[in-house]
């Protein structure tokens, strides 16, 4: 059993771009959104992680891509929709994760008037065991607890009266569904987590929120 003092959050950002609608036959009387957003794409892929000394990378990556209509037979979509996952590093705050992201979204409009895009955080909905419902955005700060801090501290010394020879670990992780995580290698791991946890009964996984 090992101890993780820190933990990546979690942002889901949604990227949308705004075309034109026209008939496939004369696909230059519109403005195809799948087109722009390729573009907007590959300029995302060269934008740089922040690093963090103890959590590692902030990584973006593409999760999913959706364009409309759909099916579109004959039509040159207008809309398409795409989801990044976005790993959340200590410090880093709504406005500094879009802020990058903005301003290509800014340089794009500058090249091309047509050009029509935003960003955002996605909203969930989630209901917890006892039928409230919580509602926000899907942004979940990462964390780093000092390894001296007295609940870090205390933490180990239960471990160690509970195992051997536990490590206190700085290994980044994604936010888990639970407090407790496997590590098949070296034995199971405890991150020491400061948020709330939900059980939904829908799934009997445990969430955690702000």
């Amino acid at each position: 059993m090992n101890l993780k003092r820190g933990q990546r959050g979690r942002a889901e950002i949604v990227v949308e771009t705004f075309g034109k609608p026209a008939h496939s036959a004369n696909p230059r009387a519109g403005i195809n959104a799948v087109y722009a957003m390729a573009h907007l794409i590959r300029e995302i892929a060269k934008l740089k992680a922040p690093v963090h000394p103890i959590l590692g990378e902030g990584i973006l990556e593409l999760t999913d891509i959706k364009s409309s209509p759909y099916p579109g037979a004959s039509v040159v979509p207008d809309y398409c929709r795409a989801t990044y996952d976005r790993r959340l590093l200590v410090g880093e705050t709504r406005e500094s994760v879009l802020k990058p992201l903005l301003e290509l979204i800014r340089n794009c409009k500058e090249r091309d008037p047509k050009f029509d895009a935003r960003v955002s955080f996605a909203s969930g909905v989630e209901r917890c065991y006892t039928g409230d419902e919580i509602r926000g955005e899907r942004f979940f700060p990462g964390w780093v607890f000092d390894q001296d801090d007295a609940f870090v501290q205390t933490a180990l010394a239960g471990l160690r009266s509970a195992v051997s020879i536990p490590r206190l670990l700085n290994i980044p992780s994604a936010p888990m569904a639970a407090t407790t995580q496997a590590r098949p290698a070296s034995g199971p791991s405890a991150s020491v987590h400061p948020e709330k946890t939900l059980r939904t009964p829908s799934t009997n996984t445990l969430r955690s929120i702000s």
